[in-house]
């Protein structure tokens, strides 16, 4: 495989899209929310922002309290995508 940068992956939508089909392709919607599908470049992020917190360890505690923070960090991660893309959508909208 050959290497790409993140953003190139991304820029090229019509690649993503089918990659994307052929994993969900026989995946339920009920599968899909309980499975979600993250990118290389989605755990890239991700990483990036745990490490700009300091959440990362370099060795595994005995307290599950940063596990805890990092699941935090992704909820407040999707909270922020969802209401950035309804506000764009609804502002999209002609009434």
């Amino acid at each position: 495989m050959s290497k790409r940068a993140d953003t190139d992956f991304l820029n090229d939508s019509k690649e993503a899209i089918l990659r994307i089909n052929v994993y969900v392709e026989n995946l339920s919607y009920e599968e899909f929310l309980h499975n979600p599908v993250f990118l290389f470049v989605d755990i890239r992020r991700l990483s990036e922002l745990v490490k700009l917190r300091n959440l990362d360890e370099k060795e595994k505690p005995a307290s599950r309290e940063r596990l805890a923070v990092r699941i935090m960090l992704l909820h407040e991660i999707m909270e922020r995508g969802i209401q950035e893309l309804l506000e764009a959508e609804k502002g999209r909208k002609v009434v």
